[in-house]
């Protein structure tokens, strides 16, 4: 599998700017024929080797309200 898929692309693009995506994110990012585990653990690994951070939801909210705090206390 490629990484070309635009909607893989899309989601290490954001990745990048915010530092991590979540797990819904990759799930909805990788089309539904690629589930087998190669595949995956080598998305995966090519998301961190690029230093994303793959994190759930709930720690997505919470760093997402602590970011919105930090930048309204300025």
């Amino acid at each position: 599998m490629k990484a070309t898929l635009p909607d893989l692309s899309q989601l290490l693009s954001e990745g990048k700017k915010a530092g991590y995506v979540t797990y819904g994110q990759l799930n909805r990012a990788i089309p539904p024929d690629v589930r087998e585990a190669d595949l995956l653990e080598g998305i995966i690994s090519r998301i961190q080797k690029q230093g994303i951070e793959i994190i759930d939801e709930e720690d997505a909210e919470e760093r997402g309200l602590l970011l919105n705090k930090a930048k309204r206390e300025k």
